[in-house]
């Protein structure tokens, strides 16, 4: 007995039309509106550059030999001019529940759960791609080539001209008109593919619908509708395809965007496949807690002055201009379009296409919230930005300091080094390490150097060492061996660095190497400890840079204006700029203290007022940025603007958190005075805001709004003069830190207008000016304030006009 006899007739489920209607209403709300996606889609992803597209209705049509289910139809037919499929795809694929030619992750489409609804629950649908013709009726198809397709087409005329003769008998002219109509395409059809090539471009798909087919009567699939749909459905897209509906041409509105924002979802980093890491054209940003952030889409903001007719208030999300599904943006103003990464479209929508999966999901609605609370945070894209973090002497981080220009050719120390480092090095002076190298390595010399001593650095020494003419007074005197010194200098005098390190021996280039290296730390000490000094009485300063280049609006004049001003407050900024014996930095500085006494007792006002709030350690200092056009939402206009105060919390693992505040104005000039009362309050506003923050860092949610409330209540006339006094305090330390009561004017990067000192000299007169003000030698005049104060408690008026001078004892 064999094994069938003992198996038996192996049978599959089967399953009728009603059933992949029922799949098909379950799965989509209004099949009828995502026909033309899935239609369109499936012709973008084979690369079509034309669609034709026939919406009209028709009599029903039999299949498989049995007579059309529905006498009217609204038949519906896509022809495009991509790729097709192949008979294999066509067989194995298509007609496979299962299976799907679009792994790549490059389209979208996917034979999946579409099916349902373009073919398998339609009364009768065809296609015909290649040399293959299939038509068929929910499970059931047949698959045809060209030849039987031509014998089926003539029998299908031929059973319309039985119907026509019928309808003539009968009186019936719309029958007759009909039939006649009918006959027409199907002779059309019968000779478009007689005399075609044997293997057809690209696709057509032929579906009859039924007209009463829908849940509600106005989602009916009629002709009218249909083409609504379809029209809509291309105004919300951007594809590149040409379109054409019933012969003529679709004309779509060119909608003006700007880019926003990119949208970033926070994955585990066990759920990024390999081949994302691998693929270029993914973005992975590290997030830290074992997850990434992957860019899977830009969010690109509508022009609100422009006729778009789009509908305000919505997402439109789209794969490679094809709008895919609506969702709500959280602003009724604005219209957005979220423009899906071709590489993880289909990756990040669930099977129908009409939705995100989870992560990208609650991507997209934390992007809404933040429309709905801060449109501009929200549409705020990201910037070419630079941070840094000054080591003050309280502080914990710091960013290496420029290095300072060395005389690589002087004689090195011989004492005075205050590191482990430096003494080492010295050693290997005096013991002239000995270091081997070959002729035939000075073309690598000249590119990466010797010893990890760069090549930059020995050029700087041949330079110092050119036409000395003797040894003494360089780095070549302390070597012992004074003939090889010498020989080294002759030859790099009169043919130049290849023959001196030719001549060199290896101890003495030994000597030469840790002679610079020894420079070099030295070098390294010294600046460490001129900003360890300048630094000492201060936190932790961190200077967040955003918006470098300035606007592409700007004319070439305004931007080279603006850059350069931005560039020198960034140096008087920076507090290893500050020098306490030149008087520089000493309004930054003040201006520093004012906002951190500001952060500092709206935090204490939030450890009052809200028990919960978590210990964490924090710094104060700078956010820098040009301007930058973008939408402004109060205005309800374009416009510039720059950040006024920044919440900075660099890893979201680390319990580090900055407040930065903006000193600068669009013009990129100083914009407050610590003196100010009203400049004052206005930092005080921001720095209860930036406090806000630590309970909602990104958003300005119920959270941010709370903590913000509880702050202000904080703020009360006490409070505030409590700040105030403890401001004055801060800046009467700095005052004596500066000269003990003595101010010294000088020019700070050449910057507009007079400041306060150069007010006061000017208030003085001749002979009081003579007594409270020296002028140094390096050209720096010298304020003293005690004695301004002692002859204005002596003489009072005699300071502020010119009169008979008082004896001056």
């Amino acid at each position: 007995m064999s094994d069938s006899d003992i198996i038996g007739t192996i049978a599959q489920v089967r399953s009728n039309r009603s059933f992949f209607v029922a799949e098909r209403d379950r799965a989509y709300e209004d099949w009828t509106a995502s026909l033309h996606r899935e239609l369109i889609q499936n012709a973008v992803d084979g690369g079509a550059r034309n669609i034709d597209i026939s919406i009209t209705s028709e009599f029903g049509r039999g299949v498989l030999g049995r007579e059309a289910e529905c006498p009217i139809v609204t038949r519906v037919a896509y022809q495009d001019d991509g790729v097709g499929m192949t008979p294999e795809v066509l067989e194995d694929v298509y007609f496979s529940l299962h299976g799907s030619t679009k792994s790549s992750g490059e389209s979208v489409g996917g034979f999946g759960r579409a099916r349902l609804m373009t073919t398998f629950s339609q009364p009768r649908y065809s296609i015909r791609t290649g040399d293959r013709w299939a038509q068929g009726v929910g499970s059931e198809y047949v698959l045809r080539s060209r030849d039987q397709a031509l014998r089926e087409i003539d029998h299908w005329v031929g059973l319309a001209r039985e119907r026509n003769a019928a309808a003539v008998s009968a009186g019936d002219t719309d029958a007759v008109r009909l039939h006649q109509r009918e006959i027409y395409q199907l002779e059309q059809e019968y000779e478009t593919l007689a005399k075609g090539p044997r293997k057809a471009k690209g696709c057509r798909v032929e579906l009859d619908l039924n007209p009463e087919d829908a849940k509600s009567p106005e989602r009916r699939p009629t002709v009218e509708r249909l083409k609504e749909t379809l029209v809509a459905y291309l105004n919300r897209s951007a594809i590149k395809a040409k379109v054409t509906l019933n012969g003529e041409l679709i004309e779509t509105k060119k909608v003006a965007v700007k880019p926003a924002a990119k949208i970033l979802a926070r994955v585990d980093n066990d759920r990024i496949p390999e081949t994302w890491r691998e693929n270029t054209k993914i973005e992975i940003l590290p997030a830290g807690d074992g997850a990434s952030d992957i860019a899977f889409g830009e969010m690109k903001l509508v022009d609100p002055k422009s006729d778009h007719g789009l509908p305000a208030g919505k997402i439109l999300v789209r794969s490679s201009g094809a709008l895919m599904f609506e969702t709500s943006s959280g602003n009724t103003e604005h219209t957005l379009i979220l423009e899906l990464s071709p590489s993880l479209a289909r990756e990040v929508m669930t099977s129908n296409r009409d939705a995100l999966r989870d992560e990208y999901k609650t991507a997209l609605e934390e992007f809404s919230q933040r429309m709905a609370t801060d449109t501009d945070a929200a549409l705020r894209g990201k910037p070419k930005t630079e941070f840094t973090v000054l080591q003050g002497g309280k502080g914990l981080l710091s960013s290496r300091p420029e290095k300072v220009e060395v005389d690589f050719a002087a004689p090195t120390a011989v004492t005075g080094f205050r590191t482990s480092r430096s003494k080492r090095l010295a050693e290997r002076v005096e013991a002239s390490q000995h270091i081997w190298y070959s002729d035939w390595q000075y073309d690598s010399f000249t590119k990466d150097g010797l010893e990890n001593v760069p090549a930059a650095e020995f050029n700087k020494l041949f330079e110092g060492l050119k036409g000395r003419g003797t040894v003494d007074g360089t780095i070549l005197e302390r070597f012992p061996g004074r003939q090889q010194s010498e020989a080294f200098l002759t030859a790099l005098d009169r043919y130049g660095p290849r023959k001196a390190m030719e001549v060199a021996s290896g101890s003495l280039l030994g000597h030469l190497v840790n002679s610079i290296k020894l420079h070099q730390a030295l070098a390294d000490e010294a600046e460490s400890a001129a900003n360890r000094d300048k630094l000492s009485d201060l936190h932790d300063v961190p200077i967040y840079k955003e918006n470098l280049q300035p606007d592409e609006r700007l004319d070439p004049v305004a931007a080279k204006k603006l850059t350069r001003a931005f560039h020198a407050q960034g140096r008087r900024h920076d507090p290893r700029n500050w020098n306490l014996p030149q008087g520089e930095g000493l309004q930054a500085r003040k201006l520093l203290a004012v906002w951190q006494v500001a952060v500092q007792q709206c935090l204490a006002i939030c450890s009052e007022r809200l028990p919960k709030t978590p210990s964490f350690p924090y710094s104060v200092g700078w956010v820098l940025a040009m301007p930058r056009h973008q939408w402004l939402s109060l205005s309800g206009d374009y416009g510039y603007s720059i950040p006024e105060a920044v919440f900075h919390r660099p890893d979201a693992r680390e319990e580090l958190r900055y407040f930065l505040l903006n000193p600068l104005d669009q013009e990129c000039q100083l914009r407050y005075s610590a003196s100010n009362a009203d400049d004052r309050h206005s930092i005080i506003a921001l720095a209860a805001h930036e406090c806000a923050h630590v309970y909602a860092p990104q958003d300005h949610n119920s959270a941010f709004a709370s903590a913000l409330t509880e702050i202000q209540m904080g703020l009360t006339p006490k409070r505030l003069r409590e700040i105030n006094r403890e401001i004055d305090a801060s800046i009467q330390l700095i005052d004596r830190l500066y000269g003990r009561g003595r101010t010294r004017i000088v020019a700070l990067d050449k910057g507009n207008g007079s400041r306060p000192a150069e007010r006061l000299l000017d208030s003085l007169s001749d002979d009081a000016r003579s007594e409270a003000v020296e002028l140094r030698a390096d050209g720096v005049r010298e304020v003293n304030g005690e004695r301004i104060d002692e002859l204005e408690r002596t003489f009072g008026a005699w300071l502020d006009q010119e009169g008979v001078r008082p004896a001056m004892g």
